[in-house]
């Protein structure tokens, strides 16, 4: 595959084919280059009871269920697709990387709702356990503008708002439970990744 070919993926006119894919597309520059080996994790199969199949088969048919996250065993058993905690995973010379991909149509700031508290855990777990780079690489679509959220960053923010609530975030004051552009600019924990002349989100430079 050329380089052309390969970075063709994140030109502006193909924005919209996904954040992820973006990133994909820098995982394989990198990977190129001998610098990092970042790869997407999978999803998996839980099995399911006949009740949980039911309520999601309704859901479906509503078209709030996304296809293909459904199947039935031989044997009758019903299982149902289940992504990992997290998006991106890997590692390079001397460090590790365990991220969560995120994108945003606001232009001013980033719900904290669009992060699971199994998913800031994750990731405050990596970051515990020596992961060099742990956190969400959050994309404010209109913007075209990146952010990496730190894990002790996320988990200081939700702590502050169950504070404030007595522990329920959909009690959350209107503007408390997300990050604003100003305060992820600001030059404190989060740090903005810039493209590289390529076209790709260079994140290795910015992190490293």
């Amino acid at each position: 595959m050329s380089q052309g070919a390969l970075f063709s993926v994140t030109s502006h006119s193909n924005l919209g084919k996904g954040f992820e894919r973006e990133l994909r597309a820098t995982h394989d520059w990198y990977r190129m280059n001998g610098t990092a080996d970042v790869i997407q994790n999978p999803n998996e199969w839980a099995f399911i009871s006949e009740k949980e199949y039911a309520s999601c088969m309704e859901k479906l048919r509503k078209g709030q269920f996304p296809p293909g996250s459904l199947a039935e065993c031989d044997n009758g058993r019903k299982m149902q697709r289940v992504k990992s905690d997290v998006d991106f995973a890997g590692g390079g010379k001397g460090f590790s990387v365990c991220f969560d991909a995120k994108e945003t149509e606001q232009q001013s700031r980033f719900p904290l709702s669009n992060l699971k508290a199994s998913q800031i855990e994750r990731v405050v777990r990596s970051s515990r356990c020596g992961v060099a780079i742990a956190g969400f690489m959050v994309k404010f679509t209109v913007l075209d503008r990146v952010f990496f959220i730190p894990a002790a960053m996320a988990r200081a923010k939700e702590n502050k708002l169950l504070a404030q609530t007595g522990g329920g975030r959909k009690r959350a004051r209107p503007g408390t439970a997300s990050f604003s552009i100003e305060e992820l600019e600001s030059g404190g924990a989060a740090i903005e990744i810039f493209r590289h002349k390529n076209g790709l989100w260079d994140w290795m430079k910015y992190l490293l």
